[in-house]
């Protein structure tokens, strides 16, 4: 076959390629997030970029898992896994105040695995030093570092896969659902697709 003739067929096929996505997944969204919480005294301004078949929707919960705010991801379409599931804005404050909780409430606050202030200081600390923290491996996504780790599902037969980084004091976990370990590859490429800018 002629090389010039095999060139265009190529290109062509490229173009398909990029039209077909375009179509099932659009244009990344993009999302501002205001977060000025008097409770927590604390204050985060972030850029959000993900896929188009997903929504962010506020999660109404108080102090989810020590968090000062939670939003859920929606997905438009199957929930096959992998899938972006969730994203968690933690301060030292909000920790201190969920832990109080339960303590005073004698009561199982979670169910499944939350950060501690010791995880806290500790993944803080780890992280501005750019070095792994016992099973919380650090690698770097696009232009940022985040800590990587895997947790049981509570109740379901599935894994979370954790990614956490940190705005000075600011700890923000994102989640992702899988089925198994052997999703973690298709894991790491949707959160690529995810884009977190903070301002």
């Amino acid at each position: 076959m002629n090389k010039k003739l095999l060139f265009s067929i190529i290109v062509a096929l490229i173009a398909l390629a990029a039209v077909f996505a375009y179509q099932k997944y659009g244009k990344p969204e993009e999302i501002s997030l205001n977060i000025d919480t008097s409770d927590w005294l604390t204050e985060v301004k972030i850029n959000v970029s993900f896929p188009s078949n997903y929504s962010l929707i506020k999660n109404n919960e108080i102090n989810r898992r020590g968090s000062f705010m939670s939003y859920n991801f929606k997905k438009s379409e199957n929930y096959q896994t992998p899938y972006l599931y969730e994203l968690q804005f933690f301060s030292e404050k909000s920790i201190k105040n969920f832990t109080k909780n339960c303590e005073k409430e004698n009561t199982l606050c979670f169910e499944g695995d939350y950060p501690s202030l010791a995880r806290y200081f500790e993944q803080k600390k780890y992280f501005f030093q750019g070095e792994n923290y016992q099973d919380f491996e650090l690698k770097k996504f696009n232009t940022r570092y985040w800590f990587v780790s895997n947790h049981k599902c509570s109740g379901d037969d599935c894994l979370i896969r954790e990614y956490t980084t940190f705005l000075n004091d600011t700890k923000l976990d994102v989640w992702i659902l899988m089925s198994n370990l052997t999703e973690e590859k298709k894991s790491d490429d949707l959160f690529i697709k995810l884009k977190v800018d903070f301002n």
